[in-house]
């Protein structure tokens, strides 16, 4: 009740309230050539919403589409030979329960998903692939591939979760902050709060300040 606390201690209530919905995402992503298998690990964060979704961001769910290199390369060749496959699990921890999800589990923004054309060579063999990116790149020449415009489509969100979180969201807030705006932040970040040489499952806290009014190419300062 805000009635009952002031200041700080409102904020305090918050944060202590939030943390049970905010998740630590660990990523497991699998690749198939032929006999062979490479495994690749990753953490982010992901958090559940009032309405029942579990959000992350895309490239939790997908890091091959964020990725220049073998996991671009693992990816093409899956679309192109069938003992070829790429697959991941997405494991999400708070400080009080689990989940599990794949990655198929995931609605994912894919309209601003670039291909483009690229070579491979496969012992002396040279293979033309389809390359697949959803953020921007920039060629041998020095161009960008894709907009700007895709840095706003790294999100992704499931609804097979066991309950609803506390947390609701406003989107036209989100485009409307204002300069010197508090913004309070609870998460991961470069998987600090996760582990730390002990089990545990403890959000980083921060307080940062909007830099600038509104959004520019969907993301904020």
């Amino acid at each position: 009740d805000a009635r009952k606390v002031t200041g700080g201690e409102y904020f305090k209530s918050l944060i202590s309230a939030a943390k049970k919905d905010v998740f630590a995402v660990v990523t497991e992503v699998k690749i198939q050539l032929g006999d062979e298998a490479y495994s690749m690990t990753s953490l982010g964060t992901g958090f559940l919403l009032s309405d029942g979704k579990f959000v992350t961001a895309r490239h939790c769910v997908q890091p091959w589409m964020y990725d220049a290199g073998a996991g671009m390369r693992a990816y093409a060749l899956s679309k192109m030979f069938e003992d070829v496959k790429i697959t991941s699990t997405v494991t999400a921890y708070s400080t009080s329960e689990n989940f599990t999800f794949s990655s198929n589990d995931f609605v994912c923004d894919t309209s601003y998903d670039i291909t483009f054309p690229f070579s491979l060579d496969i012992a002396g063999r040279t293979i033309q692939l389809e390359g697949h990116s959803a953020s921007p790149l920039r060629n041998s020449e020095g161009q960008q591939l894709g907009s700007d415009k895709m840095y706003g489509s790294d999100w992704a969100y499931t609804t097979k979760t066991s309950r609803r979180g506390s947390l609701s969201y406003d989107s036209s807030l989100s485009r409307n902050m204002k300069a010197g705006q508090a913004v309070h932040v609870l998460g991961f970040p470069a998987g600090l709060g996760f582990g730390d040489g002990k089990t545990m499952v403890e959000p980083i806290y921060n307080q940062m300040y909007v830099s600038r009014d509104g959004l520019n190419d969907s993301r904020c300062i």
